[in-house]
């Protein structure tokens, strides 16, 4: 069965875009943004080459944003990376979730916080700024992939490692060299001196 989500009146109790609309005024007054789109569940801004969509997901109630190139819609960064290209020392909430009124709008102020305090460059269009967040998101991206290609792999290597069984270990390990953390390139130096 398919799971149905509504986005209807009961959702409307929740005040999600009026909450973004009041926490997010500053992109209107400080950065040239201007609201074009506003639903239920996403309130969407755009200054004259980038986008900003608010958005609380349908079945997981999270509450995010994504920033893009108006010229390249289809790329979009989510608050997390730009915030780790852009301040990679901040350790605040990195996920916002909320099923009521009152959650909504603490994470809807918090979501808007960390925007103006991290993203300011990202949001004037700065263009430095745009690249370390696009190198995070290639990066982010690689990783990802290595992990698909070899996330198995390593989990078996990783279990020969601790029932010893460490010529199987370092045969795996080296299959997936290119994907190894720090921990586990020491493992392989290890094995491999024996």
């Amino acid at each position: 069965m398919i799971a149905k989500f509504t986005t209807g009146a009961d959702r409307g109790r929740l005040g999600f875009p009026q909450a973004v609309a009041r926490e997010f005024a500053f992109l209107e007054s400080t950065f040239g943004f201007r609201q074009v789109k506003e639903s239920t569940t996403l309130v969407r801004y755009e200054s004259d080459r980038l986008f900003l969509n608010v958005f609380h997901g349908r079945g997981s109630y999270e509450i995010g944003l994504e920033l893009g190139r108006l010229s390249r819609p289809e790329v979009h960064y989510r608050l997390p990376l730009m915030v780790s290209a852009l301040a990679p020392s901040y350790a605040g909430r990195k996920e916002f979730q909320a099923s009521s009124r009152d959650g909504v709008e603490r994470c809807v102020t918090e979501l808007a916080r960390t925007l103006k305090r991290y993203c300011r460059a990202v949001l004037r269009g700065d263009a430095e700024a745009l690249r370390k967040v696009e190198k995070a998101a290639r990066v982010q991206s690689e990783r990802v992939t290595l992990q698909a290609q070899f996330g198995a792999i390593i989990d078996l290597a990783d279990q020969a490692w601790e029932t010893k069984d460490f010529p199987r270990a370092k045969e795996l390990y080296e299959k997936a060299e290119k994907a190894l953390d720090t921990t586990r390139k020491r493992r392989l130096e290890y094995l491999s001196e024996k």
